[in-house]
């Protein structure tokens, strides 16, 4: 076999060799955990822990363990959390029942790591419980030095308090408080419950003034609300009859137009026929008062040749003529009037007793036909 096959296979064996050494004794910390080498040639480099201690402590990288010789542990520096469940006695003798949470962990530097080594390395699942032991006594010892009161109203100063009376204890065991609550307080007795109760009925009774005046408020508002709204109801029918009475009226005016035009126009027919008959009878007056003055005319004239006529109208005038006296009268008053120009009253309807008519209607307007000297010879 050639030696360079030879040489290449022992530099393999030798690299296999190699690298199962370097994983059997190669030991690498998470970022969550320590490695806590002891045994041979174990000793801690960091100025933090003291050279007896007696082992290494690598955090963050990796080291070598020599099999047989070395030990290698891993130590959880994870948070933790802790439940507290306390019965304390307040300063008032009043028994309470505290509950809360404690956060913790291994403090990050070496020497909290070391400590923590030598009192949890094989214990770790019991770090909870020597937790809860140690802060139940801190609570114990200062919740006997408050009042219910105190504890209520200031939870603050109670969980602050604690923190920093088991702060040098926790920091012996290599451990650290990230958060520490007091999520209830609560006592048998009913104390808690009582000292509610005033301020609860006071906030009731003035949750139910405040519901009250809110009920008024809103009764009140509702009802100025309607009023404006019947208001308006109120304003808009005004203004709407008002409205519709314009229009009624003038849908009235139109509707009377024609029948007021027709009656007006009637009426002034009526007017201007009333002129027309009234013109008319004063014409006809007119034409009489002529007809008789111009008869008492005649009469002045003729009355030496007719006196037994004009005696005879007279005597008609008394209502003591007779018949043949007016007819012999009539028969000379025609001949005359044919003589005198008088003809329009031989023509007229009933001109036998036009004379007479004439002298009636002659002395009805203030006209004497027969003269005065033929009236005193005539009496």
């Amino acid at each position: 076999m050639p030696s360079y096959i030879v040489i290449g296979i022992a530099a393999a064996v030798a690299l296999v060799v190699v690298v199962i050494l370097f994983k059997a004794t190669w030991r690498v910390a998470e970022p969550n955990e320590a490695l806590i080498i002891s045994g041979l040639g174990a000793r801690g480099a960091s100025p933090d822990t003291a050279d007896s201690l007696g082992f290494k402590i690598v955090t963050g990288k990796g080291a070598v363990v020599l099999p047989g010789f070395q030990t290698a542990r891993r130590l959880v520096l994870d948070s933790r959390v802790a439940r507290l469940e306390v019965s304390c006695v307040t300063r008032q003798g009043i028994p309470v029942h505290v509950r809360g949470i404690v956060i913790y962990k291994i403090g990050d530097d070496y020497a909290s790591i070391a400590n923590a080594a030598r009192r949890f390395l094989d214990q770790q699942d019991r770090m909870d419980e020597k937790t809860h032991t140690l802060f139940a006594g801190h609570l114990r010892s200062i919740v006997g030095s408050l009042t219910v009161e105190e504890m209520i109203h200031n939870r603050e100063a109670l969980t602050s308090e604690v923190r920093q009376s088991s702060s040098v204890e926790m920091s012996k065991l290599g451990l650290v408080v990230d958060s520490l609550q007091i999520q209830e307080i609560e006592d048998t007795a009913g104390y808690i419950e009582n000292l509610g109760k005033p301020h609860a009925a006071a906030v009731a009774a003035a949750a139910r003034i405040a519901g009250a005046q809110r009920d008024q408020e809103a009764t009140e508002a509702e009802q100025v609300a309607n009023a404006n709204k019947a208001a308006a109801s109120r304003d808009s029918q005004l203004k709407q009859a008002s409205f519709q009475a314009e229009i009624d009226r003038a849908n009235a005016h139109t509707k009377q137009a024609g029948p007021l035009a027709e009656a007006t126009a009637r009426q002034e027919v009526v007017v201007q026929e009333t002129r027309a008959a009234e013109l008319e009878a004063q014409l006809a007056e007119q034409r009489l008062v002529d007809e008789a003055h111009r008869v008492r005319a005649y009469f002045a004239v003729q009355w030496g040749r007719g006196k037994v006529m004009t005696a005879t109208y007279h005597k008609y005038l008394r209502g003591t003529a007779t018949r043949e006296e007016m007819e012999h009268a009539n028969a000379v008053l025609r001949d005359y009037l044919k003589i005198a120009g008088l003809g329009t009253l031989l023509i007229l309807p009933g001109a036998p007793v036009t004379i007479p008519l004439v002298a009636k209607v002659g002395k009805a307007l203030g006209v004497d036909v027969f003269p005065k000297d033929v009236e005193a010879e005539m009496t």
